[in-house]
């Protein structure tokens, strides 16, 4: 019955209900309303999350009964706080068959007993923010409940046995069996198993069976990469098992033994996808060797589904699977969660795995026998699980066939096992040769990647030993800080209780003073005991004088700190400040240098415009003198030059210099500007 879902039980629900009352309806069924106004909700042993609660206010069924009278139609509402103060919204609808029990229990009949469960059938959903609370939340629940009375209460008690939906699926019939037989004390306990379980049977009858079994060199394994439910990237190894979807062939199949089970991926790359537990399990299709190891069963003629051969061999081939792992070092413990019977199992996949090699080595003896006359063919032994036969020199077709007594794995597909380290460059065809050094070229990086892998499994060890080996130093030091602490409180201890018992020895002393005081020697014992007392008193004082100068130094410091680093803030704004003020003169230095270097060389070329003006309105004896020099190189004698230039003219009136704005030198108008 594959298929079906199964009920786990999750918690009891028991609700006090109170008087109904009645509301009515204008068409259709009427409407009850029933308070619920106390109750409890626990969870079965083992269920997850814990419930441990009570109704948190007061709760409410809205009941619509059928016209006919046969069933009430349950509508609750209510609110639960569970034992860490979470609210949880609760709600169920269901129906209650209004049985002559329960009409008596309703109706408040004295004679009324408690019912039986199987009169009312309810489904739980829950609500709330808590994360913790998610999977309550999603789950599906149903129950099934029952009326009480005569418990001493004036109101009823309903009460709900709750169970969650979930799908499990057994590995084979005969551990159904076995689990279904199993007291439910014992279905708790798991037991683990480790490697030295399996190796037992490497000595004794089976020992042979072992050795074949055991060999690692026959099992692929590879890094592959997939997806959690989280959607967090996961990287493991993983073991070539078979392949998915189709009976003949499909997309390849990865398994992970994480201890608990056996999980499957499909995917020919390194990411792979998780097969549904449950769901995809029948498509999975072993490959050899653990198509032999399960029993070699003929996948072409059994049923769809997983049946119970398909089941006992996924069962044998999963306790392969586990001891693969562990022999491998990938694994180090594995429970009987899924398979209590792993280790006979185990025995069952290696008798299967030396029948499969017994008849693989009778066939190939027989066909030896046929074919050793002829010499048409050449045998060539592999280590592996196959015999290839190889072609004479006359046949050209370059097929690779395979000798076995099972007819389904004729030929040599893609994911069964030759041996790579016989030389057959001489006899194999091109296509063959090439595809080999494929084989060895892949070989080759899996080598290269396991090694670089190793070295940083290495080098990740090493930093583990290192930062355990701080780890430890950091604790022995704490240790011994606390050991010197645990040594200085016990040691103050110490003198308080010297110090009051000294204190007490005064006070008795005076008392006994009073009493004799005529005894010299006491006197001198009571002034020894005051002595100490002040010693120890003054030792107390100075300890804590001590502390508060200590307290005090402290405080300085952390003073002196903050001053140093008001300094230095000081000290870099005044830079920043002095910085900005020296780029500031600098620009504005350019700008008046820009200036009057302006102003130079428009004075300039007033002067020289002047110069040619005035020369050109002198009489023409005058004009050819050559102009006074206006180069920066010629020299500056102004009034030498005007006494050339006035000569011709001394008889004529001449007007005062005109001094022009921005030039230091003045210059005689023209003859045409005079008045």
């Amino acid at each position: 019955m594959s298929g079906f879902p199964s009920l786990q039980p999750a918690f009891t629900v028991r609700v006090d209900i109170d008087a109904p009352m009645q509301v009515g309806g204008q068409h259709g069924a009427q409407l009850v309303i029933v308070p619920m106004v106390s109750g409890t909700v626990k969870s079965e042993p083992g269920f997850e999350p814990k419930l441990d609660g009570e109704l948190h206010g007061t709760g409410y069924d809205y009941i619509h009964n059928d016209a006919d009278g046969g069933n009430m139609r349950l509508d609750v509402r209510s609110q639960v706080k569970n034992h860490d103060g979470t609210i949880l919204a609760m709600y169920y609808k269901g129906t209650v068959k209004l049985t002559p029990g329960v009409g008596k229990v309703l109706s408040g009949a004295s004679d009324a007993r408690t019912t039986d469960y199987g009169d009312s059938f309810v489904n739980f959903t829950f609500e709330t923010g808590n994360e913790k609370y998610k999977d309550l939340q999603n789950g599906t629940y149903v129950a099934a409940g029952h009326f009480i009375t005569g418990e001493g209460k004036p109101g009823v008690v309903v009460e709900y046995k709750v169970s969650k939906v979930v799908y499990k699926a057994i590995a084979a019939t005969l551990i159904e069996t076995r689990v279904q037989l199993l007291p439910p004390v014992a279905m708790l306990l798991k037991k683990k198993y480790v490697l030295d379980d399996f190796t037992k049977y490497s000595a004794g009858k089976l020992a042979n069976q072992f050795a074949a079994i055991a060999d690692v060199d026959i099992y692929t394994f590879g890094e592959k990469v997939y997806l959690d439910e989280k959607n967090t990237i996961r990287r493991c190894h993983m073991l070539l098992v078979g392949h998915d979807t189709f009976k003949s062939g499909g997309p390849p199949v990865w398994a992970e033994a994480t201890g608990e089970r056996v999980r499957y991926y499909s995917g020919a790359g390194v990411q792979v996808t998780p097969l549904l537990h449950d769901v995809r399990s029948s498509k999975v299709y072993y490959d050899p060797p653990f198509s032999y190891i399960g029993g070699a069963l003929d996948y072409k003629n059994t049923r769809p589904g997983m049946s119970s051969e398909r089941k006992l061999e996924r069962a044998v081939t999963e306790a392969a699977i586990n001891f693969v792992f562990l022999k491998t070092g990938r694994l180090e413990q594995v429970t009987d969660s899924v398979n209590p019977d792993i280790l006979s199992s185990f025995r069952q996949a290696c008798r299967n795995f030396s029948l499969h090699q017994r008849s693989r080595d009778n066939a190939d003896n027989t066909e030896f026998d046929q074919h050793s006359g002829n010499g048409s063919t050449t045998l060539v032994p592999s280590r592996g699980l196959h015999h290839i036969v190889l072609p004479s020199s006359t046949e050209r077709n370059g097929q690779l066939v395979v000798r076995d007594r099972n007819p389904a794995p004729l030929v040599l597909r893609k994911r069964q096992f030759a041996d790579l380290n016989d030389d057959l460059t001489d006899d194999l065809p091109r296509n063959s040769n090439k595809r080999l050094r494929q084989l060895e070229t892949t070989i080759d990086r899996d080598a290269q990647i396991h090694a670089r892998i190793e070295r940083e499994v290495r080098s990740l060890r090493a930093q583990l030993v290192e930062q355990e080996t701080k780890t430890s130093v950091a604790k022995d030091k704490l240790m011994r800080e606390r050991t010197k602490r645990r040594e200085a409180q016990s040691e103050r201890d110490t003198w308080e209780e010297e110090y009051k018992i000294q204190h007490a020895l005064a006070g008795s002393a005076a008392k006994r003073l009073k009493q004799e005081e005529g005894s010299e020697g006491w006197k001198a014992m009571l002034i020894d005991q005051e002595q100490k007392t002040v010693h120890y008193k003054t030792m107390y004082m100075a300890m804590k004088e001590e502390k508060v100068e200590w307290e005090a130094q402290k405080e300085e410091m952390r003073g002196t700190i903050a001053t140093l680093t008001s300094k230095v803030d000081r000290q870099r704004a005044y830079n920043r400040s002095s910085y900005a003020g020296h780029m500031r003169k600098r620009a504005e230095k350019t700008v008046a240098i820009k200036a009057l270097s302006a102003e130079l060389a428009k004075e300039k070329e007033a002067r020289v415009f002047w110069q040619k003006t005035w020369h050109s309105s002198l009489p023409g004896s005058s004009r050819n003198r050559p102009l006074p020099p206006s180069s920066p190189t010629a020299p500056r004698n102004q009034s030498s030059s005007m006494e050339v230039i006035r000569a011709p003219l001394d008889n004529q009136r001449t007007k005062p210099r005109q001094s022009i704005s921005g030039i230091r030198e003045t210059v005689p108008l023209p003859q045409g500007m005079r008045r």
